[in-house]
């Protein structure tokens, strides 16, 4: 990677499926193709990444997280890997206590195996700081503090305290605050100990101390980001005692959830990617479903080079060139024009960010739509029942949930099939 060089790649950072290695080098290989340089290696269900982390990764993993980082570095791409020892890390033991020790283990061995950096992650932890804080009062000043002990031993040669805006960083961290809805409670299933003023300084005292060597990853205003900016983050530095904490002082990649269903399994999102034109550094979090992840990583590359020099990609122009690359896309990995008639079901998340109303699908929805659903559930018909490709079988229960869910709604399915196809709290709420 040289000088200058933009960072962006695929993050295997969801909860849910964990992926084969054979599967995580075919993506690999298709995401380089499309011209992303990195792979994170960070499946929070990887009970040595994250709920054990203390336990070194056995032999036959570290085979096969070798192979997989070799055929990494043949297709040019970069494997960083995560360690998430948030839940439980002890900082009384910070600087030699075991914890500490165990955490440089599992590091260097990464680093020994292959990994071209390592990625020290605080998100989604519960409260319980203030039980394992050891000497530190603030939990962002404790958490930035290890990350720069981290990157001191894993990098002695590298020159701290520096800014590598422009360089390849080694050592990297995900705060625990990584979204500014964090910071409110507008997800308090995801917030930390301290009440909101404690949150809201928790990034002021994260990147005051942070190692300017370290890059961070940040989603943005929200954690499903309408538009996610390095910027969103900035009207917190502007409360920092002295006021002069700068963004630019640290690398932020942006950690893009647009595509990511772990939260909300049943969806699936495949429209155009929008609102992230202008990020530079920038990963995808998306399903964890191959196929559809090698076509996720490949629209939102088109995208990219299509606005990569504009700064309005509403002009019509440049909407209409972004729909028929999207459209070329799907016609190049054989999705049958059928999909045409269903894909605003399919199109984006509700943004947290927004009072947006579900009826954005109506909105984008085809004119020659019918109220009984007719021609969406024949369309929905050929996709299930004549399509046949590793997608379509990706996409078979979520092209099944939608035809239930239309004829459920259409008031055409007996109480019975619907206590057959729905869970039981949604189907007792269904057949009142």
């Amino acid at each position: 990677m040289t000088p200058g060089h933009l960072i962006t790649g695929y993050a295997e950072g969801y909860y849910g499926r964990l992926l084969s290695w054979a599967e995580r080098a075919a993506l690999v290989t298709s995401t380089a193709s499309a011209g992303w340089n990195t792979y994170l290696y960070a499946p929070k269900d990887d009970a040595l990444h994250r709920s054990r982390w203390r336990i070194p990764y056995p032999d036959v993993w570290r085979t096969s997280f070798r192979q997989f980082t070799e055929t990494a570095r043949r297709a040019g791409v970069d494997v960083i890997a995560g360690i998430a020892p948030g839940l439980d890390f002890d900082f009384a033991d910070f600087d030699n206590g075991d914890d500490f020790n165990a955490l440089i283990a599992k590091a260097s061995q990464l680093m020994s195996d292959g990994a071209s950096g390592v990625v020290l992650m605080f998100d989604d932890i519960d409260a319980g700081f203030s039980e394992r804080a050891g000497r530190f009062e603030f939990e962002g000043i404790a958490h930035a503090r290890l990350a720069n002990r981290l990157s001191e031993i894993l990098t002695p040669n590298q020159p701290h305290n520096t800014s590598i805006a422009n360089n390849k960083p080694l050592c990297y961290c995900v705060p625990r605050i990584y979204a500014n809805e964090l910071i409110d409670g507008n997800d308090p299933a995801l917030l930390g100990d301290g009440d909101n003023m404690r949150n809201r300084r928790y990034l002021i005292d994260f990147l005051s101390v942070l190692d300017r060597s370290i890059a961070w990853f940040y989603c943005g205003d929200a954690i499903v980001s309408r538009q996610p900016q390095v910027q969103d983050a900035k009207f917190l530095l502007s409360e920092s005692e002295n006021g002069q904490i700068e963004t630019h002082t640290h690398r932020c990649i942006i950690w893009d959830n647009f595509f990511a269903n772990d939260y909300c399994p049943r969806r699936l999102f495949l429209g155009p990617w929008s609102g992230r034109h202008n990020c530079g550094d920038i990963f995808v979090n998306p399903t964890g479903l191959p196929a559809t992840d090698a076509l996720i990583m490949t629209l939102v590359a088109k995208d990219r080079d299509l606005t990569r020099n504009t700064t309005n990609t509403h002009n019509i122009e440049i909407t209409n060139a972004r729909h028929n690359a999207w459209l070329q896309c799907l016609e190049n990995v054989g999705v049958p024009e059928s999909f045409q008639r269903i894909s605003h079901y399919f199109r984006s998340p509700v943004f947290s960010s927004t009072s947006e109303s579900l009826q954005t699908d109506k909105a984008t929805a085809p004119e020659q739509q019918q109220s009984d659903h007719s021609a969406e559930l024949d369309a929905i018909d050929e996709l299930l029942w004549r399509w046949k490709s590793p997608l379509a079988r990706e996409w078979y229960p979520y092209l099944l949930g939608l035809k239930q869910d239309l004829m459920t709604a259409a008031g055409g399915v007996s109480d019975l099939r619907i206590r057959k196809q729905q869970t039981a709290p949604l189907a007792d709420r269904l057949t009142r």
